[in-house]
């Protein structure tokens, strides 16, 4: 299992591990917490937060040992109209898996139909196996405590401007994370 719930003292998210050391979710799902807790199914690991980006919503976690890993489709080229699939833990309801296509650009991030619930941040967006995306927001209407009408309106960071911060910092290196 290579996605994570990431929890904090104040909330939880959703992340996946690049690495075998790195898990990457949202910036807003660790806040400022240095520690989080960091479950991969029954395993559960001690997480400190390493880095926040400033451009994007994106923030980097060290562990231990993560048991398994995504690669990254960094020159992924125009995804509009794929398939893809969302892996997350949104609040409550355990590990989900959703499926939905890209449909376009907005304010320079991709857009998608795939189902994203509250806690669902942090998520991959996964085309043929490799993350093109990671999910920031859910547009949507809160109608009371927990419940949440989706507009099928949702939003990820392409992975192009992830990998290029993590490059940027040396949390990845060119050859063991491609896209062909």
């Amino acid at each position: 299992m290579a996605v994570a719930k990431i929890e904090t003292l104040i909330g939880h998210g959703t992340g996946f591990a690049i690495s075998r050391r790195y898990v990457i979710t949202n910036r807003h799902v660790v806040g400022s917490a240095g520690r989080v807790t960091v479950r991969f199914g029954r395993l559960t690991l001690s997480g400190e937060v390493v880095y926040r980006s400033k451009t994007i919503d994106m923030a980097v976690i060290r562990v231990k040992a993560a048991p398994h890993w995504l690669p990254l489709a960094c020159d992924s080229g125009n995804m509009i109209g794929r398939q893809v699939r969302v892996i997350g833990y949104p609040s409550q309801l355990g590990l989900q898996i959703t499926r939905g296509w890209t449909t376009g650009w907005y304010r320079g991030h991709l857009m998608l139909t795939a189902q994203i619930l509250p806690g669902s941040s942090g998520s991959p967006v996964l085309h043929r196996g490799r993350v093109v995306g990671l999910i920031f927001a859910g547009i949507g209407t809160r109608i009371g405590f927990g419940t949440f009408i989706p507009h099928g309106f949702n939003l990820a960071v392409k992975i192009s401007r992830v990998c290029g911060e993590l490059r940027k910092h040396n949390f990845i290196r060119w050859d063991r994370h491609y896209a062909a």
